[in-house]
């Protein structure tokens, strides 16, 4: 993470390509989620919770490039 911090891309590209990797876990949340409350409310979380994160990741990697 400390190169992607330095380099020349975006904060929001970097959070992107971070939850990426996450994709295995969504997947199996959103399986999980979908037992309980159905499809779209599935959909819902997870789409909430992946904005959640991904605007919470992009402010992070601004937060630590500033304090460079």
């Amino acid at each position: 993470m400390r190169e992607g911090r330095r380099s020349g891309q975006p904060a929001e590209g970097l959070a992107h390509q971070a939850l990426r990797h996450c994709r295995e876990d969504e997947n199996r949340l959103s399986r999980f989620l979908f037992t309980m409350i159905g499809r779209e409310g599935a959909e819902n979380v997870v789409a909430l919770l992946r904005e959640k994160y991904r605007s919470g990741l992009a402010a992070a990697v601004n937060e630590l490039r500033t304090s460079d």
